[in-house]
């Protein structure tokens, strides 16, 4: 397994990480994947033009030769999708 990547079953727990005011949901989302043993990670507050509903919190992470995106709000966590990446492997642009 390379350094970068978390086996490919990792079970991480964001429902018990519901979202809060200010960047401190942001950083235990963020926190929880890398516990998990992500290693690139992307967590960001959803916005009115983005994938996740504003108020949200959105995570992208890369997984192998893929990424897994989703999203934490009030109501629990949104089903993640399974995606191709960007050119150059990103997972978002």
């Amino acid at each position: 397994m390379a350094p970068t990547q978390a086996p490919a079953c990792i079970p991480v727990q964001l429902g018990s990480v519901p979202p809060s005011s200010g960047p401190d949901g942001v950083q235990r989302i963020r926190q929880v994947l890398t516990d998990g043993g992500f290693t690139v990670v992307t967590v960001r507050w959803g916005q009115p033009t983005g994938p996740a509903s504003p108020g949200s919190v959105f995570y992208a992470v890369a997984a192998g030769t893929g990424c897994v995106l989703g999203s934490v709000d009030f109501n629990g966590v949104r089903l993640p999708r399974v995606v191709g990446t960007f050119p150059g492997g990103r997972c978002l642009a």
